[in-house]
């Protein structure tokens, strides 16, 4: 079985909520207004339910209380706001395509700390529309789930790494691509924005990578995740190139910073996404 039955078999049996779709098409519209947005969520109670809970978060730290959709959409902006709707659908496409060959725990501590890792290192780095990296490092992972729906064993044999081999290099062993990539060709195929799924789909490459600071980005954050949770023994930048992280101008002690922010800010967003979990 290939990539492109893994990706299909995720698309075919989930569609994006209608929600998603509008605020997408709201937010390419030059003429449309934050009414417009808020009008679109408000006809999902349960979306403005968790969407208002989300803008109170620790993700968005905003100093007042955020009550309305109005005030969220007019405060947040409508690109952050189509990054938590997408934010809610990511957790109905987690739930339903979760595996009991996946330890669900750790994809979800992984896939969040990802996130918030990428998100607070792009904004420390200055990096435009730093708030969609939250979402790329949450989703990145999602071709793990496309893959143990149809073939577990597969799975776990990818986890069988060699010692200093990374992830996605045992995965191309095993399936003849990553994670990442079955990722990408899933939100292709939901049509979501490039500035999203190109990055997931380059970072496993490290020459891309330095060639492009999104990619980059994620694959720091990705594997800042994967070695905080999974190896205490070593600090996180032994396992990075300086010129890796220096590329998007960066040094180990913001990767660090970072990744404290994640301990600090992590359980809060895990018990909001997947309170059964946490």
């Amino acid at each position: 079985m290939d990539l492109n039955n893994y990706a299909a078999n995720v698309t075919n049996s989930f569609a994006l909520p209608d929600s998603c779709l509008k605020i997408k098409e709201l937010n390419e519209d030059d003429r449309s207004t934050a009414d417009d947005l808020a009008a679109v969520i408000g006809l999902d109670p349960s979306l403005s339910a968790k969407l208002l809970k989300l803008a109170n978060s620790a993700l968005f730290r905003f100093p007042a209380q955020i009550s309305t959709i109005s005030k969220a959409v007019n405060v947040i902006g409508g690109e952050a706001i189509y990054n938590l709707a997408m934010m809610e659908a990511t957790r109905s496409v987690f739930s339903q395509f979760g595996s009991s060959t996946v330890d669900l725990r750790y994809f979800w501590k992984h896939s969040v700390y990802s996130g918030l890792i990428a998100k607070n290192l792009a904004k420390s780095m200055k990096v435009r529309g730093s708030e969609r990296f939250f979402l790329i490092g949450l989703l990145h992972n999602l071709g793990l789930l496309a893959v143990a729906a149809l073939s577990p064993e597969k799975v776990k044999a990818c986890e069988k790494l060699s010692e200093e081999q990374l992830p996605w290099e045992r995965q191309n062993e095993i399936l003849g691509f990553s994670y990442s990539q079955c990722t990408s060709k899933i939100l292709h195929n939901w049509q979501l924005p490039s500035q999203l799924y190109v990055p997931i789909e380059m970072f496993t490459d490290i020459q891309q990578c330095l060639d492009d600071d999104d990619s980059a980005l994620l694959r720091i954050a990705s594997l800042s995740a994967h070695y905080h949770l999974t190896d205490s023994d070593r600090n996180v930048p032994d396992y990075f190139d300086i010129t890796l992280i220096r590329t998007i101008g960066a040094e180990y002690d913001d990767i660090i910073d970072c990744i404290k922010f994640a301990d600090m800010e992590s359980q809060s967003i895990l018990g909001l996404m997947n309170p059964d979990l946490f």
